[in-house]
């Protein structure tokens, strides 16, 4: 006989911890995607001048809050698996 302790379970993946996981992953991936893009376009589209610098900020600001809420329903799905 082993004098192992026993593990615990595996977090399982329940029906709404896979729903957030796809609809974060929907979210984050594209728009994660569309915002480097532009805004490594930004960047190397002249550097640090005035216009650069505010589309720059305006790709973070548009692409970012729906990265935001994609990180945020990834997040919510890691947790309800720990939960459940």
């Amino acid at each position: 006989m082993s004098d192992a302790p026993p593990t615990p379970p595996k977090p399982k993946w329940t029906g709404a911890a896979i729903a957030f996981m796809a609809i974060g992953l929907l979210i984050f991936i594209p728009s994660g995607l569309c915002t480097s893009v532009f805004g490594i376009g930004a960047l190397l589209d002249g550097g640090s001048n005035g216009p650069n610098l505010s589309f720059l900020f305006v790709a973070l600001v548009v692409g970012g809050i729906p990265m935001l809420i994609g990180f945020i329903f990834i997040r919510l799905a890691l947790k309800e698996r720990k939960r459940g």
